[in-house]
């Protein structure tokens, strides 16, 4: 992750001679021991100094042993709040991991605005929730739609805040619990084929942005609900607005305005993250708003730190 403030990072050392300064040198040092996860977690995306780099992740916190740990299959933790706050919360509380994030899969807005879902039920591995029925497939489709009424009752969204409010309720204050939705581009690309949004892309350039205007407004929504059911901190992926798919130009006048338009209704620190090579973009991503922008390891990290500044 990188940030979009300059963090100073100290190192305190042993004094040789106390004169003094020894007692404060180690309050200091007992303060940041007593720092909990969502602590570090939320003090780091605050810029303040922490203890150490918080260990954290701005996606689902599904790992395979808490599948065993709770007895369940994968199909099934996404299709209800209990098992999925239990799942949810195993890296913290078997391995010191310092959030706990819902949901897992990415279908979720999608599946809310009409879109049907496979959840693999028969599967013998796990396999994450994929769309199979979209609801967009013309241009005229893409220009007449509008979000149905009641979106924060559709689908699973009160099955995300009902897993929000348990583990809120299991960690409390120790440890960060956060949510994730998807960016306005990347939601459009979910409710039409992929072909048919770069299509858009290209050449409805003025109809797509319609389209991600109403759709930021429904992501707006949804964080909302997140936050209401008490989201420590939500990360905007916008996945597929990468340098590999869309130029910077494009990003700048497509993807950009409606990014900030999600990013600045946020009440709690937010983390913008955008997959495959995102060097590029790193610094319209840190104009967005968010408090810290995530990448992955295509952008090399030194390189990143050094665009952004």
């Amino acid at each position: 992750m990188a940030r979009m403030r300059h963090m100073a990072h100290r190192t305190v050392g042993k004094p040789e001679d106390d004169g003094g300064h020894g007692a404060q040198v180690r309050s200091r040092e007992m303060d940041q021991e007593e720092l909990t996860a969502r602590e570090r977690v939320l003090g780091l995306l605050d810029g303040r100094e922490v203890d150490r780099v918080a260990c954290f992740s701005g996606t689902g916190t599904v790992w395979g042993p808490a599948l065993a740990e709770h007895g369940c299959r994968f199909h099934a933790v996404h299709l209800s709040g209990e098992l999925m706050a239990k799942v949810a919360s195993y890296p913290a509380l078997a391995f010191g991991y310092e959030c706990a994030v819902v949901p897992f899969d990415v279908c979720v807005e999608a599946e809310s605005l009409g879109c049907e879902i496979n959840t693999f039920a028969h599967a013998d591995r796990p396999v994450y929730p994929n769309l199979c029925r979209r609801i967009i497939v013309s241009e005229t489709e893409m220009e007449s739609f509008r979000p149905p009424r009641g979106i924060t009752d559709r689908g699973r969204m009160r099955v995300v805040t009902a897993a929000i409010h348990l583990l809120k309720e299991a960690l409390g204050n120790r440890v960060a619990v956060g949510s994730y939705v998807l960016g306005p581009y990347t939601l459009a690309g979910q409710i039409m084929e992929i072909h048919s949004l770069m299509r858009f892309t290209m050449r409805r350039q003025d109809k797509l942005n319609d389209l991600l205007a109403r759709l930021a407004e429904v992501i707006i929504e949804v964080c909302a609900l997140y936050e209401a059911a008490g989201a420590d901190y939500l990360c905007v992926r916008e996945m597929g607005a990468t340098a590999d798919i869309l130029p910077p130009a494009l990003f700048a006048s497509l993807v950009k305005p409606h990014l900030r338009t999600v990013l600045e209704s946020l009440h709690v620190p937010s983390v913008l993250h955008i997959c495959g090579n995102s060097l590029p973009l790193v610094p319209m991503m840190l104009d967005c708003g968010a408090a810290a922008v995530s990448v992955e390891n295509r952008s090399r990290l030194a390189e990143t730190r050094a665009v952004a500044g």
